[in-house]
């Protein structure tokens, strides 16, 4: 194992780890801890008492769930928890009121908890490459949001409240399961690039074309008749793909 121990950082990743050290449980004023690319199974419940933390990397690891006391972490910006073996995050997670970035894509997470709609700050999720089929109508609360990406999940529909994400700029819906979707997509006026590629979709909500900060639009591999309220957005600058 190799430890990089500098002021209130510490680096650990790629140390083949099993199990969290304890001294670095009792570095109270760590605010960044990298345990990415190593073999955790979990993470202790003590690891809610490092109350500065404000970035924490487990990324590529063996975690099959987050400890409740994640929640303790207030002061928490980023947080990436990707490639792991997640089936679920917990509802604790909500309470993180400082969270900027929550990158938790290729697990096999099957539901979003509904507390996840209380992350007001948060600015980017990525969930990509999960087993998500639907979204809490929670979601509709992420009201900072900017960046959504839910590619290649098992998504059927998306809820309604979907309509009071008006700052999301990037929303990637790639490789889901959807047929049809709410037309308050269309309410998402800070949209530029909407990726629906390789769904079941055999239509599209007009109300797209209201969607004037978009700048390109990709619908390839649904089997999607061309429609002549697209060449709207192309004269308006859009690119689109069909």
């Amino acid at each position: 194992m190799t430890a990089d121990f500098e002021s209130t950082r510490v680096f650990l990743h790629g140390s083949s780890l099993s199990a969290l050290p304890s001294d670095v449980l009792s570095q109270r004023q760590l605010t960044t801890l990298d345990l990415s690319y190593n073999q955790l199974t979990e993470l202790p419940e003590a690891l809610g008492e490092l109350r500065a933390l404000e970035f924490l990397y487990v990324s590529n690891n063996k975690l099959a769930r987050v400890p409740d006391s994640i929640g303790k972490l207030k002061a928490l910006t980023y947080l990436n928890i990707a490639n792991n073996a997640l089936t679920a995050l917990p509802e604790s997670i909500g309470a993180l009121g400082s969270l900027l970035e929550l990158r938790a894509h290729d697990n096999g997470i099957r539901s979003l908890p509904y507390s996840i709609g209380a992350l007001a700050t948060l600015r980017e999720l990525h969930l990509d490459n999960n087993a998500l089929q639907e979204l809490p109508d929670s979601i509709g609360r992420l009201t900072s949001l900017r960046v959504l990406h839910l590619r290649r999940n098992a998504l059927i529909s998306l809820p309604r409240t979907i309509r009071t994400l008006d700052r999301v700029t990037h929303l990637a819906l790639r490789g889901n399961r959807l047929s049809t979707l709410p037309d308050e997509l269309g309410e998402m006026r800070q949209l530029m690039h909407l990726d629906l590629r390789e769904n079941q979709l055999t239509s599209l909500p007009e109300s797209i074309r209201e969607l004037h900060a978009l700048e390109k639009l990709d619908v390839r591999w649904n089997g999607l008749p061309e429609t002549a309220w697209l060449d709207v957005l192309r004269e308006r600058g859009c690119v689109v793909y069909t």
